[in-house]
């Protein structure tokens, strides 16, 4: 009874061991053919956004400044369009403005920020053309919203008062949100901010728009004639691969 068992056992095994085998070569075969009327079959997907390595893009500029609307409506903008998810971009709108810090009358409360107070290259109007800016990258839900904003107000850079409302509206922004959050004390926290960046900057910035890629702003001139080639080129060097867009 034992060696009947034992050989009922081993036949049992071997059946099993001969259907999986035979299931290896069908596999193999229907996978082969798929492969030959298919090439791309086993090629691996693309990799995921979040997997690849963003060009990291800052540009240091001012809202009435005819240099900062050259490179932003001729360079800036275009590049985006294509290059939307290779690029994390920020924008620093303050460049040759002051900041000048004085004391608060009355009682301090816990939580006050500084009161502080900017002077800008091209007047008043420049400062609230930059707090409309900073407004509008705290509002904007994404890259794509922000540049189109940024890039109509720099557009209508010589009359700002005039056009922020409708460039607001035609990027899908609050006008009144943005109005209200530019004459906000809270908005000079930000300001603030882009003057510690844009004075921290080394080499020190002498001169605006300056633009920076992954850090480095050594080829400014590069940035104004062909600024959608250099972030192709960092990209490609950062991933090995072409972003798509370039």
């Amino acid at each position: 009874m034992g060696v009947s068992m034992g050989t009922r056992c081993y036949r049992l095994a071997a059946l099993a061991l001969l259907g999986f085998i035979a299931w290896q070569i069908v596999s193999y075969f229907w996978l082969q053919q798929g492969v030959d009327q298919n090439p791309q079959a086993l090629v691996l997907p693309k990799q995921p956004v979040g997997m690849r390595k963003l060009v990291e893009v800052e540009v240091y500029y001012e809202a009435l400044c005819p240099d900062s609307m050259n490179f932003v409506v001729d360079q800036l903008a275009p590049a985006m369009q294509r290059l939307q998810d290779a690029v994390h971009l920020v924008l620093v709108p303050y460049g040759k403005a002051t900041t000048q810090y004085h004391e608060r009358q009355g009682i301090p409360q816990p939580g006050d920020p500084p009161l502080v107070s900017f002077s800008c290259q091209h007047g008043p109007n420049e400062c609230w053309a930059n707090k409309v800016h900073a407004c509008g990258i705290q509002q904007a839900a994404n890259q794509s919203v922000l540049v189109q904003f940024v890039t109509c107000l720099m557009r209508h850079f010589r009359r700002p008062r005039d056009s922020a409302e409708q460039c607001a509206r035609d990027s899908g922004l609050q006008w009144k949100t943005l109005a209200a959050c530019a004459e906000d004390e809270a908005i000079d926290t930000d300001m603030e901010r882009y003057g510690k960046m844009t004075q921290s900057q080394q080499p020190r910035i002498t001169f605006i728009p300056t633009i920076t890629i992954d850090g480095d702003q050594s080829d400014q001139a590069g940035m104004f004639d062909h600024f959608l080639r250099l972030v192709c080129d960092t990209y490609e060097k950062r991933n090995g691969a072409k972003a798509e867009g370039c």
